[in-house]
């Protein structure tokens, strides 16, 4: 009750700690092997996906080089927590992640296709387009559902390309609508 490094708050009920026990323990976390040191930050990570915490998750995740994981923190997101202060992480993660992880995941580049249309990088959203329409080709395990759902936000992200052509626009609308049997994430 009167610890000095560590007290809790009486209304939140959340333990808090003081900055010099944090030094202390990230200094001694450097000491740890480098697989110990892998284990606990994908542990931290987990953790973080359990509690909803998207951006941590998946920085955590990007520490331990752990790209499948990330990729599921971005998917789960939906780009509700990756705003514009975020944009050059993403943009390191998209330049550094190997392209065979980016192919075996569709959903994951169509959440970070909309995430560089709200950052207005168009030609890193039509690169990662590419990207999906490769991936498309390659993943035979989707089944006819999940394709049509896929191909359908494709359509939407790219309907946001064309926001100047209500006409053009609306012909990618259509096809999204004939595509898919759920609600769009990307709106």
């Amino acid at each position: 009750q009167e610890n000095a490094f560590i007290s809790r708050e009486g209304e939140s009920g959340f333990y808090r700690y003081h900055n010099m026990l944090r030094d202390v323990v990230r200094s001694r976390f450097k000491e740890l092997p480098a697989p110990e040191q892998g284990e606990l930050l994908g542990r931290l990570g987990s953790w973080q996906l359990g509690q909803g915490e998207y951006v941590q998750a998946a920085e955590t995740f990007y520490r331990t080089g752990d790209w499948e994981r990330l990729m599921d923190a971005l998917v789960l997101d939906r780009s509700k927590s990756f705003g514009a202060g975020q944009a050059p992480m993403l943009e390191r993660w998209s330049a550094e992640c190997p392209e065979e992880f980016l192919l075996r995941r569709p959903d994951a580049l169509l959440i970070l296709m909309l995430d560089f249309y709200s950052y207005y990088n168009i030609p890193e959203m039509m690169r990662l387009y590419g990207l999906f329409q490769q991936s498309m080709e390659q993943n035979q395990g989707l089944s006819p559902q999940e394709r049509n759902n896929l191909l359908g936000e494709a359509e939407i992200m790219l309907s946001f390309l064309a926001f100047n052509d209500i006409s053009a626009m609306s012909a990618h609308h259509r096809r999204a609508c004939r595509l898919m049997d759920r609600p769009s994430y990307s709106m």
